[in-house]
């Protein structure tokens, strides 16, 4: 079959592309400021890092230094001093801060807290 498009100027039609709002450090506060401590913790390590949910069941800690596993790739940085003073006041272990955590699932995207 040919391709009645071929050598034409028409093409499918535009869509229009919605702008990605991603909030700022100072946005980031406000929402840390207003969460539960365990999420709060969870949320500061994924903001400030940029890592995946999948990656914090995975994530240990010496120091300032963090390293994970997310989609197969090994995954290693520092971790600011916002994201650490979160954890800590989560209460979580300084180690492996969220050791019992379930991964999110595929259907539902929601995982559990460790216990």
């Amino acid at each position: 079959m040919k391709n009645p498009f071929r050598g034409t100027r028409a093409g499918p039609p535009k869509k229009s592309v919605r702008e990605t709002l991603v909030p700022d450090g100072e946005d980031v506060k406000t929402i840390l400021a207003e969460l539960p401590p365990f999420e709060a913790a969870a949320v500061a390590v994924l903001a400030f890092r940029g890592l995946r949910v999948g990656a914090l069941p995975e994530l240990t800690l010496r120091g300032n230094k963090f390293t994970s596993r997310s989609k197969g790739k090994d995954i290693a940085g520092e971790l600011p001093e916002t994201a650490l003073e979160a954890i800590r006041k989560a209460g979580l272990d300084m180690r492996r801060p969220f050791a019992g955590m379930a991964p999110p699932s595929p259907t539902c995207g929601k995982g559990t807290a460790p216990k």
